[in-house]
């Protein structure tokens, strides 16, 4: 079996990862594409993983050094990757090398939402497994990284891919803030590249980053709807919101993939302080939403938000 685990970042695809690391007999790679995975600047994660999060790959010995691809964070901005939107055949070599390691495999690439077409062609028989966050809960969890995001509004400068090379000069992050482009900033690069780009979001330019951000959030889920409409008994969601306060519902996510469980299995987990911390409201995106909405279906697009309905 091969799963394909993926979404927003700050989207919590983390957790997901590490609940779905705890089914026995599913062999988990986290962020299979990250360039320093094995080498790099540096140390390698391999050799800097404190939390384990990377040991499945040791299972891999040498081959790992002759198989892996760096495509991924953090060498490249998100926006970049969703411009590019191909995968290499170097790339695809690798991702058949890490499933074809065990009967039962799940990846989690890196920033790769908008190219789950290429891999369904790829991997038709994958089991796609898209983690759904609250558009105020995905906002907030990067707005605690950067609170200054509820008001900055120079974005633009975030997607300007030409900025890239500034990005290690001391004297420009100085004059930035040496947190400008820290990972959370990525995601400002992708929304701003999403109001650039999308006709019914134009008009959002000079909007708090904030309100980008939720722009953002409904352009990934008008794309993976249509995804998994057009891909029936392909793609599971799984609800981050009820992932958090329900362990009935992870079991039955286990079990729509086939994965047996035992009872206790995610006992310890999640962590309830975490949890309330990171979903506490610190913006009413109400309004804002209704305009999106409003925009969307003034340009005749379908927004379909019944999936969302089913978080509660």
């Amino acid at each position: 079996m091969k799963i394909i685990l993926f979404g927003l970042r700050r989207s919590g695809t983390t957790l997901a990862f590490e609940i779905f690391r705890r089914c026995q007999g599913l062999r988990c790679y986290y962020e299979p594409m990250h360039p320093n995975l094995v080498a790099g600047n540096g140390a390698s994660c391999l050799e800097t993983d404190r939390k384990g999060a990377y040991s499945e790959y040791k299972l891999l010995g040498g081959d790992l050094f002759e198989y892996h691809e760096g495509f991924g964070a953090p060498r490249y901005d998100v926006a970049e990757e969703m411009v590019a939107n191909n995968l290499t055949p170097r790339h695809l070599r690798y991702l058949d090398f890490l499933f074809a390691s065990a009967d039962n495999v799940l990846l989690q690439p890196v920033r790769l939402n908008y190219q789950i077409h290429q891999l369904r062609n790829r991997y038709p028989d994958a089991r796609f497994i898209w983690v759904l966050r609250r558009p105020e809960g995905f906002i907030n969890s990067v707005l605690s990284y950067r609170k200054d995001l509820l008001e900055y509004r120079d974005a633009g400068l975030a997607g300007n891919y030409a900025i890239s090379r500034y990005k290690r000069n001391p004297l420009f992050r100085l004059m930035r803030g040496w947190r400008a482009f820290d990972n959370p900033w990525s995601q400002i690069a992708a929304a701003n590249l999403i109001v650039t780009s999308r006709p019914y979001f134009h008009g959002l330019h000079d909007e708090p980053a904030w309100v980008k951000l939720a722009a953002l959030w409904y352009d990934h889920y008008l794309f993976v709807t249509r995804f998994i409409k057009e891909n029936p008994g392909s793609g599971n969601i799984f609800f981050y919101d009820k992932a958090c306060t329900s362990p009935s519902y992870l079991m039955s996510i286990m079990d729509s993939v086939g994965m047996r469980t035992a009872e206790n299995t995610f006992d310890g987990l999640i962590d309830t302080n975490v949890v309330k911390m990171h979903t506490q409201s610190r913006i009413d995106i109400a309004d804002t939403e209704r305009m999106l909405q409003e925009r969307i279906a003034a340009a005749g697009i379908d927004l379909d938000l019944s999936y969302r309905f089913t978080m509660d």
